[in-house]
Order: C-alpha cells, then structure tokens, then sequence
C-alpha cells in the first residue's frame, strides 16, 4: 500500500499541464470511509516549484545521475518492481492529468477486513490522450490474463478486470476504472468505485469534505490555500493501520499489538493528522503546515484525555529561546514545553500494558529498596523535581566517523542539589561509570564495550576538508576505538545527559567561551522567519542546519561506513534493511564512490525551522525551508 502510494505521488510530480479546476474537488467524491488522503492540485505547478528548489537543483545536477541510479536499482532490488492497479505506466499518466490529482486509501463501509485504493485525475484537455491510454491498459491486463467485463452504473460505463489469483497475490484482483466529467477515476473495490459515483451524480451520501475532521484540519491550514505548487494530505492514523493490515491479508500480529495497546490508552484521541506543503513561496523554499487534531475527551477527573494519552500535555511557553549554555554551533536545536511530572506517571498505565503486567511501579521501587542497586527513589528524588522544560541539540565531532554525531538532551530542574545528589548516587553504584571533575561539576562517564568491528574514520580537520581519499585515517590506533556512550551531570539548572562527555565540557565552559546559539545570526534569521509565520507562544520549537545535519550521514554513505553510524539515521537504517541477528552489521547496498564531495553538495542545503502551538483541540505545526544562496558554480 505505501508503495502504491509513493508511486502514486511520483506520477503526479512528473505531470506537465496546468488548468485551474473543471471538475469536483476529489475530497467531495471520496467516501467519508476514507482514512488516507494525498492531492496535488496542481501537478504542473509543483514540479516547476520542485525544478527550482535546490533540492530539486541538487538531485537534478549531472553529478548526482549516477547515485541517484544506484539509489533507484537498490529500491527495485529491495521492493520488487513497482505497478498501478490499473496498469498505468509514468510515460503514460505524464501528459494525461490536467488539474488535481489524488490519491486515497478507503476502508469500505467501514469493514476492518476491507482495504482500496482510488486514484482520481483531472484530465480535462486531454479526451484524447485520456481514451488512448484506457485503450492501452485495457489491452495489458487482457495480455496478463485479465477477464475483461463492462457494466453501466448510473450511466457511467466502468471497465472491470479481474486478475487471476498469483504466487504473491493469492487473491484474483480486480481493476476498475472509467472517465467521466474529464476525470480519470481508478480502484481496486467495485463498492468504493460505485459510490464515487453516486456521489458524481448527487445520489450518494456524505464525502471526505464533509467529515468534522478533515474540516478541522483544513480550517487550521487555510493560510495556504493560495499556494499554487503544493500537496495536500490527510491521514486517520488509527483506521489507516488497519487498512494496511487488511491489504495485506491481516496477518497474526507478532508480539505486542501496538495499536491496540495505543488505542486503548487513549491515543485514539487524534482523530486526524492533515495539512498542506508548498514549494518555492515568495520567502520559502519549502513551506509546511500540518494540524494534528485531538479533541478533548472530558475524562471524569477533568483530564483533557484518558490513561496514557494524559502525557500529550505541551503547554504553550513564549518562544523558547536557546538557553545560554546551548553553543553556537549547534547543526540542531529542539526545545519544547511539557508537564513532564504528569507525563512521567502517565507513562505507568502504557509500560503496563506493554508488558502485560504491572511492572511500573515494581521497577520504581527495585531502584528504591536494592541494597544492590543505587537505592534512589526515582519518585520523590528525581521526578518531584524536573521542571516543564526540555531541550535538545547536537552537533558533529571531527574526525567524520560512525560516532561523530554528538548530542545533548537537557530537562529543566526545580532543585538541583535533590537531583545531582540522586544522580550521583546511582552513578556511584554502577561500575561502568566513571567521575570527572569538569568546571568545578561532578560528570559520570559511561563507557560502552570496545567494539568487535573496525571503524575507519574520515580525518577531517575543518569544515568542508574533504577533498581526497587521503584524508581517510586509517591507523591502527584509531580502528575499533572505545568512544564514550553517555555521560550525565547537573549543570545550568538543568539535568544533562550526552553520548560525548566532550560535549558536556563545551556546556561547561565559562559563558564567555563560548558562542551562543541564540546570538548566532542564522538561527536570528530563521528566528525571524517562523515569526513571520505565526511563531511566538508556543510549545515546540526546531531549529536546522541541514547541511551539517545530513554531513555525519553523507559523508559514511560516501566511504561505504554508513552500516556502521551510530547517528539515529544510521540506526533507523540498520533497523530497515539490516539482518534479523541484530549483532551482525548489514552491508551497505549503496555504491557511496560514484557521489560528490560533500564540500560540493553543502552549497545546496540550507537553513530549517519549525514551531508547534497547542490549543484546545489540538496541535498546529508551521515551519519552513529558508533559501540559501549557493556559491558560485
């Protein structure tokens, strides 16, 4: 279903004409039934807006054919050829759209057992082209067995193939698809297809547009509706994930049902997840909002949600402005607000039920009463004492290597003596941890096993130094390294916790050491953008360098090391594709030789931010993409 969906959106990025809107809008045909959602409303209009991104300057650079190649032969190696249910090709559907294009996934009559998927394509000029290409499919699918039949609902001729049952598909597969009013409308469900229509000819009953929900989200984000290079999307994040389970045949589920276990503890409250995303705006190169909507429940005791769920609790607090301490040269910043107490022992009723046993409180009190543990109690030391702010941010150590990605996550303290004397406590009965003293603070040190598998590093004295393969080190000294894992003290009013105890004395150094980040000009500038965008009285707050985000990332993928990263891209990525023994190291498919230098990419990466503000209903996410001017070619 998601690569259904992938390709869906490809087809539309690669649409050439531009009209405004002759025919109904695609969420006035869908069934209210429908859980997943992706529009372009102008297929034209966002591929010149993508063309002219840099982004879209970068991937479209002679420099970048050969691993955007590599990249696509590995998506085909990994997920098989790709194909529409109704047999359309790219070349095909390129010059056949007109106006919006949609995609959808339905859970019909609401039946968890049911999944379809619906592509509604406005082809208005393009009777011709549009005739054609039905001629072509149909002519496909009758070639791979098809059983071809035509019938007429409510005056609408529909094509029909039924696709014998196949190896991977056990299932026969039925393809229905017609033209009518210059729209293309394609499905894999007779019902879904016949109430499209009805709702064509005013017969049926409420739509997608109608739906409290996609009203909301569509409400929250309207500021954009003027935008012409954009998307459109809107998810029921609870009914999608049963409809994928039901695409693929409602599998048994392995271990714990998360969703159930979520829906049970109240997360059922986000009703809906939808917004819009522009390209190329008069400020922006990319531009973005998205509202999340969760409606109060009204619990009993006066809580907003029920169980677990109480934990999304992100009051709104100013602009959360980098504190001192946060350096300069950070690549990422995220500070948000959040009623961490409430959180904590909201947390109790999930680990439960994730366990299947009452585990939570058991935990909390080992700690306490262990002569053989640390013997703090996490309750009254710790948690009774942790403010309503956290904040986080990271930044890259040379020499580029699999572990040079450092970062920081801080909370806020309403007592730091309580806390350093608990922190110290517990570190003082672990073996592995070791004492510093740094700046006048107490820092543990927590190193992890040497590891078994040799590491090279990329020797990188300086920014943008990374002109040869010489500047690989290669040294014995250097091969399987010990780093540290983690490292924990209490500082700034605040309890700090990094996987580099150098990143800790950069916090550390006297304030007029060290640069700050909410002095340096790009974040002044994104600063600025974001409040421009609404940003002001918030509960989340990001800040990006995406160059220096993606460098650590980019620079392994170049060597062949990116298996080997210890960033949480490259734990993501061993977890998709790597082997089921988690102990062994995947190889790295992609051939990282034929890309450019990094020095050459970074001057198509800018500058990102981002803000949340939560209100009674929900949570509204606006950010953006700053241009950057590139150097000179």
């Amino acid at each position: 279903m998601l690569r259904r969906m992938l390709l869906y959106l490809s087809v539309a990025l690669l649409a050439t004409t531009n009209v405004g809107y002759a025919v109904r809008p695609a969420a006035e045909l869908l069934p209210e039934n429908t859980v997943g959602f992706v529009s372009i409303p102008n297929p034209d209009a966002l591929v010149k807006g993508w063309q002219e991104t840099q982004f879209g300057q970068l991937l479209s650079h002679p420099q970048m054919r050969p691993f955007l190649t590599d990249i696509q032969r590995q998506l085909q190696s990994q997920f098989g050829e790709i194909g529409l249910p109704a047999n359309f090709t790219l070349i095909e559907l390129q010059n056949a759209f007109q106006g919006e294009v949609c995609l959808a996934s339905v859970q019909p009559d609401g039946d968890v057992t049911q999944h379809a998927i619906v592509m509604i394509a406005d082809i208005s000029g393009q009777t011709e082209a549009a005739e054609l290409l039905l001629r072509k499919v149909s002519l496909r699918l009758v070639e791979q067995g098809a059983a071809k039949s035509t019938s007429e609902i409510q005056g609408i001729t529909v094509s029909r193939f039924e696709l014998p049952a196949a190896e991977k598909n056990k299932q026969a597969t039925q393809v229905l698809f017609f033209r009518h009013h210059e729209q293309l409308v394609a499905a894999d469900h007779a019902g879904v297809l016949e109430k499209i229509i009805g709702r064509m000819q005013g017969t049926e009953g409420k739509s997608l547009a109608q739906l409290v929900a996609y009203q909301a989200v569509q409400t929250a984000c309207k500021s954009m509706d003027d935008q012409q290079a954009k998307i459109c999307w809107f998810v029921d994040p609870f009914r999608y994930v049963t409809v994928i389970r039901a695409s693929q045949g409602n599998p048994p589920i392995q271990g714990v049902d998360m969703m159930k276990v979520l829906r049970h503890q109240g997360f059922d409250a986000i009703k809906a997840i939808g917004g819009q995303l522009a390209l190329m705006t008069e400020e922006h190169e990319v531009l973005h909002q998205t509202y999340v909507y969760a409606p109060a429940v009204q619990t009993e005791n006066g809580e907003k949600y029920r169980d677990a769920a109480q934990l999304l609790d992100f009051p709104n607090q100013g602009e959360l402005i980098p504190q001192a301490w946060v350096p300069g040269n950070a690549s990422g910043y995220t500070s948000f607000s959040w009623n961490v107490q409430k959180a904590f022992y909201a947390f109790k009723p999930l680990v439960n039920a994730i366990a299947g046993d009452k585990i939570f409180d058991d935990i909390l009190d080992g700690i306490r009463d262990d002569p053989r543990g640390p013997m703090v109690d996490i309750r009254r030391d710790v948690i009774s004492h942790l403010g309503n702010r956290a904040t986080s941010f990271n930044d890259n150590r040379p020499p580029i290597g699999p572990e040079s990605e450092r970062f920081l996550f801080a909370i806020e303290l309403t007592n730091e003596d309580a806390v350093r004397r608990a922190v110290d406590r517990a570190m003082r009965s672990d073996p592995d941890a070791t004492e510093h003293s740094i700046s006048g603070h107490t820092v543990w040190e927590i190193l992890k096993e040497q590891k078994e598998v040799e590491v090279d590093e990329l020797d990188i004295d300086g920014l943008g130094d990374f002109d040869t393969e010489d500047d690989f080190d290669e040294s014995e000294e250097d091969q399987g390294a010990m780093l540290p894992n983690s490292a924990i003290t209490v500082a700034h009013g605040n309890l700090l916790v990094s996987n580099h105890v150098d990143l800790i004395k950069d916090v550390l150094k006297p304030r007029a050491e060290m640069p700050t980040l909410s002095e340096d000009a790009e974040f002044k500038q994104v600063s600025a953008v974001l409040r421009a965008l609404g940003a002001g009285d918030d509960s989340f707050r990001f800040f990006t360098r995406i160059d220096q985000v993606c460098r650590v990332s980019y620079e392994l993928l170049r060597v062949g090391k990116m298996p080997e990263s210890q960033s949480m891209l490259g734990n993501v990525l061993n977890r998709l594709l790597g082997p089921e023994d988690e102990e062994l190291l995947r190889e790295q498919q992609v051939d990282g030789r034929t890309m450019p230098e990094f020095q050459w990419v970074q001057r198509y990466l800018g500058l990102a931010g981002a803000f949340i503000r939560s209100d009674e209903q929900g949570w509204f996410i606006s950010g953006c993409v700053v241009a950057r001017k590139r150097q000179a070619e």
